[in-house]
């Protein structure tokens, strides 16, 4: 796909095939994960590729949203959709 500040398609090509490196080294859910309503943040990191200090880091500013129980976080399912979703759309 050619653009004018890209008349090659050269970028377009990469970003073609940056999104298949990261789809394809992304584990896929496996069955204990269906229909879970939350994660904890080793499984959170294993589900995302996030790295734990990645994932605090997020839940300490603010930008993905955790429910904390006693002295346990766990990180809602649709705060985890919500957090790729909006970066999905900035990539």
């Amino acid at each position: 796909m050619q653009s004018p500040t890209d008349p090659t398609g050269v970028d377009a090509a990469i970003a073609a095939a940056v999104r298949s490196a990261i789809a394809a080294a992304t584990p896929a859910p496996g069955p204990e994960d269906a229909g879970r309503l939350a994660s904890s943040i080793p499984e959170a990191s294993r589900r995302t590729g996030l790295s734990r200090s990645t994932l605090y880091r997020l839940m300490d500013s603010g930008e993905l949203g955790f429910v904390k129980i006693g002295a346990r976080r766990l990180i809602p399912e649709a705060a985890l959709v919500a957090l790729l979703q909006g970066h999905q759309a900035a990539a």
